[in-house]
């Protein structure tokens, strides 16, 4: 059971205020807006291209980028390549002086929320291709900008890069 207070702190002011009922959906009606629902819509259902037997998270793909990680020395196979494009820190999806109001749980929570979701929506896309997406909750670490979240394609393990193509 998700705790709600502990992830969202200001949660218990608006209960006093409002009442034992009023829930996180109610907190969203008073303090959410539009544009913002609108822009974590990319976040949790993200656009997803194919690239040489690859698959990216669209906003986080580029030639440049690619081109750069097949020549890359520390990278062996296309797996490396689509985890490495893919990883998202939890924490840089947020303004960098808002990071400090951040917790661990906060951090915890989303991430395995987005591992669903990307789990989710990569079967839906690709339902042919085995993806393994990746959260590293076990880390256990004070760093927050240490979790990430990342995908990849098993088979792309055995696609070794050769001669930086």
């Amino acid at each position: 059971m998700t705790n709600e207070q502990i992830l969202v702190p200001e949660l218990k002011d608006w209960k006093k205020k409002n009442g034992d009922k009023f829930d996180l959906q109610d907190w969203i009606a008073c303090e959410g807006n539009i544009r913002l629902a609108i822009g974590y819509s990319v976040i949790f259902w993200p656009d997803f291209i194919e690239f040489n037997d690859c698959v990216f998270i669209k906003s986080n793909f580029s030639n440049d980028n690619y081109e750069e990680w097949t020549k890359s020395d520390s990278v062996e196979n296309y797996k490396q390549i689509e985890g490495i494009i893919n990883h998202i820190h939890i924490i840089d999806l947020f303004a960098w002086e808002k990071q400090e109001e951040i917790n661990y749980d906060q951090v915890i929570y989303l991430g395995n929320i987005l591992k669903n979701i990307y789990n989710l929506k990569l079967k839906a896309d690709f339902p042919e291709r085995q993806i393994m997406v990746t959260f590293n909750d076990d880390l256990k670490t004070d760093d927050l900008i240490d979790y990430q979240l990342t995908f990849y394609q098993v088979e792309n393990e055995k696609r070794k890069i050769k001669n930086g193509s």
